[in-house]
């Protein structure tokens, strides 16, 4: 459900038609739309019910410096009684470190698998962002939209190896027009980061 932090009273409080309201960030005024009830479930609904977005073990499969030296996050958690030990913990995935192909499938992985799985909410779309995805066509490569509309842009493939400028993904990545956007919430700015990398990613494919 989406609350709103009511600093008069020091508390959230129950919005279940969301709102919007501007937010000041490093200079910068963003208006901010909190999604209402039932556009929450867009992006929370996993296999029928409402889950948390939050990080995945492979997210947290690297070291951290503990201030007495660096450790493996997973390990140390669980050293501290704080994490079941995890028998064969997941392959590592940071979109910032690494080689090309893995930081780009990270990125789409954290930013766009919650809907874009096969249990997801965007399931119906046929475009599945997790990072142990391995059919190319499931994460677009070559893959014409099911039901894009004007969310296509007018292009054929989610992903145009090779180029990025008519590849649907990028698109919609830069997009500020709702309907069109994505992710369709949450955001008001191009994360110029994010299209840099996938932009690189896609040309290099073939």
């Amino acid at each position: 459900m989406p609350y709103i932090w009511d600093a008069e009273v020091g508390d959230a409080r129950l919005k279940l038609a969301g709102a919007r309201f501007d937010v000041e960030h490093e200079g910068q005024t963003i208006s901010y739309r909190v999604p209402n009830a039932n556009q929450c479930k867009g992006c929370h609904m996993r296999g029928g019910e409402i889950t948390p977005i939050g990080p995945k073990a492979r997210n947290l499969n690297h070291d951290f410096d503990y201030g007495d030296g660096a450790r493996n996050q997973l390990t140390e958690w669980t050293v501290r009684g704080q994490l079941d030990a995890a028998t064969s913990p997941p392959e590592s995935a940071d979109w910032r470190t690494g080689g090309l192909d893995d930081r780009a499938r990270a990125y789409l992985d954290v930013n766009c698998a919650h809907c874009h799985r096969r249990d997801g909410p965007a399931s119906n779309s046929g475009l599945f962002l997790t990072f142990g995805e391995e059919e190319r066509d499931a994460w677009g490569y070559r893959k014409r939209p099911v039901a894009a509309g004007r969310g296509s842009g007018g292009y054929d493939f989610d992903v145009a190896p090779g180029d990025p400028e008519t590849s649907i993904m990028i698109y919609r990545m830069k997009s500020l027009e709702p309907g069109v956007m994505m992710p369709e919430f949450g955001r008001s700015l191009q994360h110029e980061e994010g299209i840099a990398l996938i932009s690189e990613w896609i040309a290099g494919l073939k």
